[in-house]
């Protein structure tokens, strides 16, 4: 079994399954066996959950691989069954480990409070009990290969909660004290790194944080580079960072490397390293590779067969069934926008999101500094575009609306509709936001001209009709009763 983590801990996960194959294991042993078969069967895109749930049948008395097939659970977008194992683990014997999971269950059900509860909690519990067993003297056979310290992970994820949030300081504090509970700890190097990059602070700590998190992933081998890291997903993050590093230095062709070299991990986010991908296509002028790389990172963000994009579709859920009248409700779509950031810092769907949740709660300048930030990460997404139109051209109260709002709006929904067309095609969404700057600067005769644009690419497009009513009332023409009447109709469903 040794032998077998071993090759996982390298990223041969067939091999790993190769070593286990014919073993006769009883008892703890199999649990411990089922628990590597999982983690190897998870690495080749391959269903790990019997496994998990043999290694649960198998175990007399540890409470990880119920906590195992939690972060299973967790990391495949379950998180009511995630939560039940971790319940059910922490009732058994309360370890750390056990309560980050919680937290990170907690968090995908958009509820921060508990999750923030449950990282605390686990910060407190020495990790892990005294009594735990070993192999070959110091191994944890419960353990994933080089898993860092819960305590210091919980301590991660409040940073990146607080970061998220726009606190820096206190992102910063809490990457600081989960290095200081476990100094080996790449993610919290990482992570530090990470915002210092983002936050623009110039820190000079910067090259040296990425430094020692690189030598960690290497296996500690004097002979590894920089780059050749080993193959999961946490050397992903730390390539990623820096690559990050290499695009504000300039060094295109060295953050090409790195984003490369991320991209052969298990694990890597994909969104992340196309987020950095544009940019080093905006900086060589190759605008066609921006395009497609930013078609492509708004497929991993928000598709179903992508952990992110499930994670980002339970948030949009909770966005459209937001009462904003409704603390709950509320409190319950922030949590979920912030699900994403965690996980991804540069989740431009995500940001959207934030953008039209604070749209709903009247916090204009919150939804305004999202959109630009979402601009600034990727500049080639229509929703950014047409999201802020409807903003300047709608959304804000009166007294915000003016002259120079409308026409940023204008110059949103031409952007918006010139990557539609590049794209595949106008959407009567964008070309709707035209007609409406049109009829507030009154232009209506324009006006009328994109009302019959949009309803050519959708002709039951509500809104549309409703406008037209409008516009032909303003010009004192025929048909506004009949357009009307056929926005309500739609409105109604029928």
């Amino acid at each position: 079994m040794l032998a077998a983590r071993a090759f996982l801990t390298q990223g041969d996960a067939k091999l790993t399954l190769d070593k286990l194959a014919g073993l006769d294991l009883q008892g703890e042993d199999k649990a411990v066996g089922k628990l590597i078969e999982g983690y190897a069967a998870e690495a080749l895109d391959r269903d790990a959950e019997r496994a998990f749930s043999d290694a649960i049948d198998a175990s007399e008395s540890s409470p990880y691989p119920r906590v195992a097939r939690g972060e299973y659970y967790v990391r495949i977008g379950k998180p009511q069954p995630a939560l039940k194992d971790f319940l059910a683990a922490n009732r058994a014997v309360p370890t750390a480990r056990g309560y980050l999971g919680l937290g990170d269950a907690q968090l995908l059900l958009h509820d921060l409070e508990k999750a923030q509860r449950a990282y605390e909690q686990a910060i407190k519990l020495s990790s892990p009990p005294k009594d735990q067993r070993r192999v070959a003297g110091r191994i944890d056979p419960y353990v994933r290969p080089l898993a860092p310290d819960p305590r210091s992970m919980a301590r991660v994820r409040q940073g990146m909660l607080a970061w998220m949030q726009g606190d820096v300081e206190t992102g910063r504090t809490s990457f600081q004290s989960a290095r200081t509970l476990d100094p080996t700890n790449p993610l919290a190097l990482a992570a530090q790194a990470h915002l210092e990059i983002l936050a623009k602070t110039a820190s000079p700590e910067i090259p040296a944080l990425i430094a020692e998190a690189s030598k960690l992933q290497s296996g500690l081998s004097p002979e590894a580079g920089e780059r050749a890291l080993l193959p999961n997903a946490v050397s992903a993050y730390v390539l990623v960072v820096r690559a990050a590093m290499e695009v504000d230095a300039g060094q295109h062709d060295a953050a090409g490397e790195s984003l490369t070299a991320a991209e052969r991990c298990f694990g890597a986010e994909k969104a992340a390293i196309s987020a950095l991908r544009i940019q080093l296509y905006q900086a060589q002028g190759r605008d066609s590779l921006a395009l497609k790389e930013a078609q492509g990172m708004h497929e991993a963000e928000t598709s179903e067969r992508t952990e992110l994009g499930r994670v980002y579709l339970s948030a949009k859920a909770a966005v459209a069934a937001l009462d904003a009248s409704n603390r709950t409700s509320v409190e319950e779509a922030r949590a979920g926008v912030l699900a994403c950031l965690v996980r991804d810092p540069y989740h431009v769907s995500a940001r959207v999101l934030l953008a039209k949740l604070s749209i709903q709660v009247g916090e204009w300048d919150t939804a305004i500094q999202a959109l630009q930030r979402a601009e600034e990460i990727n500049p080639y997404q229509r929703d950014v575009f047409v999201t802020r139109g409807f903003l300047n051209v709608r959304d804000l109260p009166d007294e915000r609306q003016t002259r120079e709002t409308k026409a940023q709006a204008e110059k949103d929904f031409a952007f918006a509709l010139e990557l539609e067309q590049r794209t595949g095609g106008p959407q009567a969404e964008t070309l709707y936001g035209q007609a409406l700057v049109q009829f507030q600067q009154r232009r209506l005769l324009d006006a009328q001209q994109k009302i019959n644009a949009c309803l050519e690419v959708d002709a039951d497009y509500a809104p549309a009709y409703k406008l037209r009513a409008e516009v032909l009332r303003s010009l004192n023409q025929p048909g506004a009763e009949e357009a009307q009447a056929k926005y309500e109709e739609l409105s109604q469903g029928g």
